[in-house]
């Protein structure tokens, strides 16, 4: 897989945390990766959150049990998953914000 460029505007943690799995495949182009370190050295949740993940990748690699293979999902049935997830991420906005 091709190295993803991706830029950082601040210290945000849950875009940290939603792109390590691919800073440990190495997929992140290395002025990013560079900025993802940074940002670590001093940001004990997402050192914690990267250990853990280290760990939980390689205790799946080290097991004897192979992973299934996805199975193929329709575009309709990924629509309408799509669809859900929009529904459930503005409900918790609402909840969030008292409404």
């Amino acid at each position: 897989m091709s190295a993803r460029k991706r830029t950082l505007q601040k210290r945000d943690c849950k875009q940290i945390f939603g792109a390590l799995s691919e800073y440990l495949d190495g997929e992140l182009d290395p002025e990013f990766c560079a900025t993802l370190e940074k940002h670590m050295k001093g940001c004990e949740p997402c050192e914690a959150f990267l250990a853990t993940l280290k760990k939980t990748v390689d205790l799946c690699r080290e097991s004897s049990v192979p992973l299934p293979k996805p199975l193929p999902v329709s575009p309709q049935v990924r629509q309408k998953m799509q669809v859900a997830y929009a529904e459930f991420e503005a409900r918790m906005k609402d909840l969030k914000q008292g409404r």
